[in-house]
């Protein structure tokens, strides 16, 4: 009987520490997303094509492909900076944790130039870029 009694009142001390979680806060944010699903999950899909805008609003690229390579780590995100010295688009990678998503537009913290002078991403066959 004193064990029972030692169990309950261990776990009631445990309910009575743990943090409290609101039901919304596992719920879709206000501003739906086709993109953005309620457990943060997205698709590349959907992704890929979409335009990039920096704070001011203005386009500085636009998501060209999205690579996942093995082991723990993070995509990256091929993105399309524009055409450079008649040669075709310039392409770049950047890990995908540095775009941001608000609803289904996609952002980032930095300018067209800023981009621009990244070092251009190749993609060289199966061994990647």
């Amino acid at each position: 009987m004193k064990t029972i009694a030692h169990f309950m009142a261990v776990g009631a001390l445990a309910l009575a520490f743990s943090p409290a979680v609101a039901p919304a806060a596992f719920a879709q944010s206000q501003s739906r997303s086709s993109i953005v699903a309620a457990d943060h999950s997205m698709s590349s899909s959907k992704l890929i094509g979409m335009a990039i805008y920096d704070q001011h609003g203005q386009q500085i690229g636009t998501i060209a492909d999205i690579l996942v390579k093995s082991g723990k780590i993070e995509p990256l995100a091929v993105v399309s900076v524009g055409d450079y010295v008649g040669n075709g688009p310039k392409m770049i990678a950047v890990p995908l944790s540095h775009i941001e998503m608000n609803a289904d537009k996609a952002s980032m913290k930095v300018t067209k130039s800023q981009l621009a002078a990244m070092p251009t991403w190749q993609w060289v066959g199966m061994a990647g870029g």
